[in-house]
C-alpha cells in the first residue's frame, strides 16, 4: 500500500499543512519538527507527489545541466564522472537533473526557454571561458546557476566551483624536473577555456622557476580525445632532443599519447 501524505500526517499527529511545509523546507517549520517529519518519511516510505509539490513550492524538483556541445569532451571519462557526481549528491535531496546538450552560439535562447518553462530551478553550467557571457544572461534572466569552473574577468557576482588547475600543473611539471626530466611536453586543452589557460600557466611557471624557456612546439591543446593526444604524442617525439616526460590532461588524451610513444618503439618509463 502507498503511503499518502494524510496517512503520514496521521502517524505524527500533525495537520498535513505542516507535514507538506516541513517536507518542502518552508522557514516557518521549526527544524525539530522538519527532522522528525523527514526520518519519519525515509522509515515509512513516503515520497512526495512531484506534482503536488511543484503546486506547492512553486519549484519545479530539478536542476538543469548544460553541455556546450563545441566545448565538451565528446561526453568522455570526465563528464560521465561529473554527471554521475552531480546525480549521486542530488538523488540525496530528491532533486531530478535534466541534462541538456546545446550548441554553444544557441545557449542564450536555450536559457530563455529553461526559465519560461519552468522545467529547472537552477543550472549547472561547464567549460566556462575568461569573459563567459553566459553569467550576465542568466543573471539577467533571473536564474539561479552554479559554475563548474572559473570566469576570471567577469566581475558580476556569482557561484562557483573549481580546484586549483594552475597548482595541479606546476606540481606534476616541478616533480618531473626533479626526476631530471627535459624538456617536457604538454597535452592542454581547449586554449580559450579557463582551466587550461590556469594548467598552461601553472606548467610554464615551474619551467621559468628553474630558468627554463618553455618550447611552443611542446605545448599542444585542443578536445580531449584519443585521437588528438595521439596526433600531439606524434608531433612532440618527431621534435629533437625528444622530450622525456609529457603531462596530459585528461585520460584518453593520455591514451593518445601512449599510443604514440609505443608505435615510435618507446615504452613508457623508459
Amino acid at each position: 500500500m502507498v503511503m499518502k501524505l494524510k496517512d503520514l500526517a496521521a502517524e505524527l499527529g500533525l495537520s498535513q499543512t505542516t507535514v507538506s511545509r516541513a517536507l518542502n523546507g518552508f522557514p516557518e517549520v521549526n527544524e525539530a519538527t522538519r527532522q522528525r517529519v523527514s526520518e519519519a518519511a525515509r522509515r515509512l516510505g513516503y515520497r512526495a507527489n512531484v506534482s503536488a509539490r511543484r503546486l506547492a513550492t512553486g519549484r519545479s524538483g530539478a536542476i538543469g545541466v548544460t553541455l556546450p556541445l563545441q566545448r565538451s569532451q565528446h561526453f568522455g571519462p570526465h563528464t560521465s564522472e561529473f554527471l554521475s557526481g552531480i546525480s549521486e549528491r542530488m538523488a540525496q535531496h530528491d532533486i531530478d537533473i535534466v541534462v541538456t546538450p546545446i550548441d554553444a552560439d544557441d545557449e542564450v535562447p536555450v536559457f530563455r526557454r529553461l526559465v519560461a518553462s519552468k522545467r529547472v530551478d537552477a543550472l549547472v553550467l561547464s567549460a566556462p571561458t575568461p569573459n563567459d557571457e553566459r553569467i550576465a544572461a542568466l543573471t539577467e534572466l533571473g536564474m539561479p546557476f552554479l559554475l563548474h569552473g572559473r570566469a576570471d574577468n567577469v566581475k558580476i557576482p556569482h557561484a562557483w566551483l573549481d580546484i586549483d588547475n594552475e597548482g595541479a600543473f606546476r606540481r606534476p611539471t616541478s616533480h618531473l624536473l626533479d626526476l631530471g626530466h627535459t624538456p617536457i611536453a604538454m597535452i592542454n586543452g581547449p586554449e580559450d577555456q579557463t582551466f587550461a589557460i590556469h594548467r598552461l600557466r601553472g606548467f610554464r611557471s615551474a619551467l621559468e622557476a628553474r630558468g627554463i624557456t618553455p618550447d611552443p612546439q611542446l605545448i599542444g591543446g585542443g578536445r580531449f580525445t584519443d585521437e588528438n593526444g595521439f596526433r600531439l604524442a606524434q608531433a612532440f617525439l618527431e621534435r629533437r632532443p625528444r622530450p622525456t616526460a609529457c603531462l596530459a590532461g585528461e585520460m584518453m588524451a593520455a591514451l593518445g599519447g601512449f599510443r604514440a610513444i609505443r608505435l615510435a618503439g618507446l615504452e613508457l618509463g623508459k
